[in-house]
């Protein structure tokens, strides 16, 4: 169920806004997609290895992170050489995208695709969702007393100089 959720929500985000007059709505649809993935990916990638430098938060964080290496997993990717499995899904994506505005591949073909990177979205933001509210405290706290260490480390290194 929340999968089916998550891809309700990433559906209905999608398909909100506008597509202006002469645009194609399948291209407009996909380039929404991979925008989503792109920051869905970086948010979930970042939260996973706050999660893992803190050891309270770790290990309830496991199976997330499992997913989490898998989205980082190098693979082989035509000309662009080894790249994390999440950013090739995304550049799949937009091949079979710009394969389709060349005539190359059908519709279905590119509807197919987004289906297929909208699930692995669903996945990493059904991850994100079983963090919970007292878990994320935790990881932004961690994040906030990271950047003070920083800054009083760099404001202590620069009046001692």
């Amino acid at each position: 169920m929340p999968t089916l959720l998550a891809i309700t929500i990433t559906g209905t985000i999608i398909s909100c806004s506008s597509i202006a007059p002469g645009q194609d709505p399948l291209v407009v649809r996909t380039e929404q997609a991979e925008g989503l993935a792109y920051n869905t990916f970086d948010e979930f990638l970042k939260i996973d290895d706050i999660a893992n430098a803190n050891t309270s938060i770790s290990n309830s964080w496991q199976s997330a992170h499992v997913f989490a290496q898998y989205l980082r997993k190098p693979m082989q990717f035509g000309t662009n050489g080894m790249v994390p499995f999440g950013i090739a899904t995304v550049l799949s994506l937009d091949n079979i995208k710009l394969a389709y505005k060349a005539g190359t591949a059908s519709s279905n073909t590119l509807t197919q695709a987004i289906g297929v990177l909208t699930a692995t979205v669903a996945q990493a933001n059904q991850y994100k969702s079983l963090i919970g509210v007292s878990t994320m405290t935790n990881v932004l706290t961690v994040v906030s007393v990271t950047n003070a260490t920083q800054t009083v480390t760099t404001t202590t290194n620069t009046i001692t100089k």
